[in-house]
């Protein structure tokens, strides 16, 4: 039986959850409550046309990806 060393595998092939995201009904609605209860939103929000988009991170430093979709075709 081989097993390989992995320690020289690079950082992107190990195993977990590097991101999640959520879809939020309203971002304005959204960043005020997480503001509210002392969550950094560490990015946007910012619109992407057909959507507007923020991140914050866990307090693992995860990052949570938070969505506003514009126009729901499902």
């Amino acid at each position: 039986m081989h097993v390989k060393n992995l320690a020289h595998m690079p950082s992107s092939m190990t195993v977990g959850c590097r991101a999640i995201a959520l879809e939020v009904e309203s971002m304005e609605g959204a960043i005020n409550y997480l503001r509210g209860h002392g969550v950094y939103i560490t990015w946007g929000p910012v619109d992407l046309g057909t959507s507007i988009r923020a991140e914050i991170k866990d307090p693992d430093g995860l990052a949570i990806e938070l969505r506003e979709w514009r126009h729901k075709s499902w």
